[in-house]
């Protein structure tokens, strides 16, 4: 990716055309921060390479990254398969090669073929893999993860997974004994989608690549919302996840990512920024942060600097402001579901009493048991119990889960959005519902 730090000459009217013309679904221009997770995965692997390949080392652990929607999971992808192919085709320092990158959807994804066709080709990319190929694949996943020839699942999987040895051996083939020509990441995102239970075939296949049984450099990074985590250890990848949380920029120390991020866009399609630092940052600043809403400024200001013909002097700053805002409360509509709708009041009064603060599970759940006893406005959805509406709330970005397992609030903004539909006034204090002896629920 380029380096945001590098001023262009000349407007380049083409690209931000593009960015433009491709709206929300717009990759980033320029990347900011975030370097803790990349360290981490490249850490992985490492691991998982020197594992493979005969030197000391351990396996490579699963990286999850969890956030609310909107945090910018998806960008990490993205640029670090951006960053893969940019790098050198030439083992670094350290002895690995370049890795090679498979991002995964996991709404493409029902069974382990899905994962080892695209694995498959990209272990020798180049290679023109057809429909013959690809039913090898498919056979092959039936015959090592218990599947059925069509796909189904078996009701005998292959408990031991001790078939894996097949399909490396048969990679193996095609490199003719060369060994595993690079490292390669597997990345699934939205990753908590992916429902089963522990003893399905892709959550057999997850989990040996997880714990490093496969004898291949596979390193595993799951990007999804906050209960990833939990799904993950549903699936039985239960011992050396290394959780990274994923949120807002920061804005603390000498590093403020968010203007970072501003004069990034700037210079990347050849705006000088030097004279608009107070415009941008007033721009910037009911984003709070928030990676989505800091797209949608981009997106907005992109949108008149091309109406401006790249004169950032002639912009109209405040239909910028306005564009943004707009965006931001089109985005809340859209994460403000049915549930939350039919329960609104109920949905104030917990945004209100969670606020910005970590609460607890247990906490959470008798926050809303008891607004629902105890005001009759305060109802939950037919059919839902205070952990579904919970579950929920944290599936739509009003609560997120922290990696101590507990909830708080990702989104100011939207907190405030979410108040005030419930028709509460924001800036007053909660109102605490009178204690009781009601139950505790553990995680």
């Amino acid at each position: 990716m380029p380096d945001v730090s590098a001023n262009r000459t000349g407007f380049d009217k083409a690209g931000i055309e593009a960015f433009v013309s491709l709206g929300e679904k717009s990759a980033p221009p320029v990347f900011v921060g975030r370097k803790n997770v990349f360290e981490s995965i490249v850490m992985g692997i490492r691991q998982a390479w020197s594992s493979a390949t005969g030197f000391q080392g351990e396996p490579g652990m699963t990286r999850i990254l969890q956030g609310a929607p909107g945090a910018g999971k998806s960008s990490i992808l993205h640029e670090l398969r951006q960053r893969a192919m940019h790098a050198a085709r030439k083992p670094a320092g350290n002895g690995v090669p370049t890795p090679r990158i498979l991002v995964l959807n996991s709404g493409n994804i029902h069974g382990p073929e899905d994962i080892l066709g695209p694995l498959s080709g990209i272990m020798l990319p180049g290679r023109d893999f057809g429909q013959e190929t690809r039913e090898r694949v498919r056979m092959a996943a039936s015959q090592l993860f218990g599947l059925e020839l069509d796909g189904a699942e078996s009701r005998k999987p292959d408990p031991d997974m001790q078939k894996w040895t097949v399909f490396r051996q048969w990679v193996g083939t095609w490199s003719q004994g060369a060994g595993p020509p690079a490292p390669v990441v597997i990345a699934i995102d939205e990753a908590q989608r992916l429902r089963m239970d522990d003893l399905h075939p892709l959550s057999k296949l997850l989990q040996v690549v997880h714990d490093g049984e496969t004898e291949m450099p596979l390193t595993l990074v799951l990007a999804g919302l906050g209960d990833t985590e939990t799904q993950a250890q549903s699936m039985g990848l239960t011992r050396g996840l290394t959780v990274h949380p994923i949120g807002a920029f920061s804005r603390e120390g000498q590093v403020d990512e968010v203007m970072e991020l501003m004069h990034g866009f700037c210079t990347h399609f050849g705006l000088d920024p030097s004279s608009h630092e107070s415009k941008l940052a007033a721009l910037a600043a009911p984003c709070e942060g928030w990676p989505r809403h800091l797209h949608f400024a981009c997106q907005a200001l992109g949108r008149s600097v091309l109406a401006a013909d790249g004169d950032l002097a002639v912009v109209d700053w405040e239909r910028v402001e306005l564009d943004s805002a707009e965006s931001r409360r089109r985005y809340y509509q859209s994460q403000q579901s049915t549930i939350m709708e039919v329960a609104d009041v109920l949905t104030a009064c917990v945004m209100k009493d969670v606020n910005e603060d970590n609460m607890g599970y247990g906490a959470v759940i008798r926050l809303i048991e008891r607004h629902v006893a105890q005001k009759e406005e305060c109802v939950l959805p037919g059919g839902m119990g205070a952990e579904d509406y919970l579950q929920h709330l944290v599936h739509q970005g009003a609560l997120h889960k922290s990696v101590d397992k507990t909830f708080h609030c990702p989104i100011p903004s939207f907190r405030t959005h979410l108040i005030a539909a419930g028709g509460l006034d924001p800036d007053t204090d909660p109102e605490e519902p009178e204690d009781d002896d009601g139950p505790s629920f553990p995680m």
